[in-house]
């Protein structure tokens, strides 16, 4: 009897991942338990649990549709349940809280369906509710993008390129497929650049926080936003509904947008570059040890790689073999979340590095005056005050370029950790 404990809590295949548990420990006090469960035991999991209220995940959300006793208009309208309720008759209500998930997502970001040519990633469950809801919001036309073609309204992904008109035609791109998805958050469903009439991207992905799309989107100036406000919009109907209301929720968006502000902050890590002496190392553990946060200093995780001090690594090496391990390195510390993270002086230098540290990362330019900089022997690239200035010229745009806030720390380093967390929790 394996299942008979659960009360609250989310079912699904595979959880690892799952942001729910804490959104709804963040709600409520009332236990909440993520239970995985093998498709092979789906139908045992509903005979022998007699759970209150549970959110339901891939890949079950059609599956659990013959053992719901009543569909909400949403659920009914989608044919796919993410919320099931025991009521005190004994029946099971499915709800559908990804219907006003997606729909709030869409008007956080700006995006508005009316009249638009959209086309969506995916064919699952997620895609289906994402399609219905653009449809309802009175979208022109809405495509499923797959990789093979099971009915009308689907375009092959592999047609796409071949296809010019319909890339043409295109103004909201949606991805509702698994595809940039943390631990394989270097893939990427398409490239936004393909469709020139393009004006928004969504992804229901929220681990990385932006994926490639949504950072590709954002570079070419156009409206892009990731899954969290989703996740946290669904959350919050479905708790409400384990609250047993009578009729489809109304959740309270004021406490929507504290609560995505707040699951935010708590989750982008906080990135330091700038100038070798800036302060980096120094400000990065004062303000890991303020916020309770871990810090991750690359230098000082290649010297524990290689076992050797930087400055020798970079003379055995070459810079160009030293930033090889320094890219390695960033891309395993930017799959973290919640973290402080201190960056080499040449770390930003590299487009990639500072891709990778923004999918997860807000990176605050540590900004301190040229005179204050202090060369070091054991610096190989500012070993002294003319290398300095040199250096200081070539970066400066680099750093500018890379950062999403700049941080003056040119008095105490105590004034320097409470200007970045008031930028970090201000924004």
């Amino acid at each position: 009897m394996k299942y008979t404990k659960l009360e609250y809590g989310l079912i699904g295949e595979k959880l690892g991942h799952s942001l729910s548990g804490e959104i709804h420990r963040r709600l409520s006090s009332r236990p909440y338990e993520l239970c995985e469960v093998p498709k092979d035991e789906l139908e045992l999991f509903f005979r022998e649990s007699n759970f209150k209220g549970i959110n339901v995940t891939f890949p079950y959300k059609s599956a659990v549709l013959p053992f719901i006793n009543v569909l909400s208009p949403a659920a009914a309208s989608v044919g796919l349940v993410n919320t099931i309720l025991r009521k005190e008759d004994g029946l099971l209500y499915g709800h559908n809280t990804d219907y006003p998930g997606f729909n709030s997502l869409a008007k956080h970001a700006d995006v508005v369906f009316a009249c638009k040519n959209i086309l969506i990633f995916g064919n699952g469950g997620t895609a289906k509710t994402l399609r219905t809801v653009a449809l309802a919001a009175g979208a022109k036309s809405v495509m499923l993008a797959v990789r093979r073609v099971t009915g009308e309204g689907q375009v092959l992904i592999s047609d796409l390129e071949s296809n010019p008109q319909l890339l043409n035609d295109i103004h909201i791109i949606v991805n509702a497929t698994p595809v940039g998805m943390s631990p394989d958050d270097e893939g990427i469903i398409v490239d936004p650049a393909m469709f020139p009439n393009l004006e928004a991207v969504l992804d229901s992905i929220y681990n990385p926080l932006r994926t490639n799309l949504v950072l590709n989107a954002r570079r070419l100036g156009l409206k892009a936003e990731g899954g969290l406000y989703m996740l946290i919009v669904q959350a919050c109907f479905a708790h409400e509904l384990f609250q047993d209301s009578v009729n489809e929720p109304i959740s309270d968006f004021k406490k929507i947008e504290s609560l995505y502000s707040e699951l935010l902050h708590a989750k982008e890590n906080i990135v330091l570059t700038g100038m070798p002496s800036s302060g980096k190392s120094t400000i990065g553990a004062l303000l890991a040890e303020k916020l309770g946060r871990e810090l991750l200093d690359v230098d000082k995780i290649i010297e524990e790689q290689t076992g050797i001090e930087i400055g020798n690594t970079f003379r055995e090496k070459g810079e160009e073999g030293f930033r090889e391990l320094e890219k390695s390195v960033v891309a395993s510390v930017s799959l973290r979340q919640g973290v402080v993270i201190s960056t080499g002086g040449g770390t930003v230098l590299d487009p990639l590095n500072v891709h990778r540290l923004k999918r997860n990362g807000r990176i605050y330019l540590l900004d301190r005056d040229l005179n204050l900089l202090i060369p070091s022997p054991d610096r190989p690239l500012a070993s002294d005050k003319r290398q300095l200035v040199d250096l200081f010229a070539k970066r400066r745009n680099f750093y500018l370029d890379a950062a999403d806030a700049i941080i003056d720390n040119n008095s105490s380093l105590e004034d320097a950790v409470e200007r970045l967390i008031e930028a970090h929790f201000r924004f």
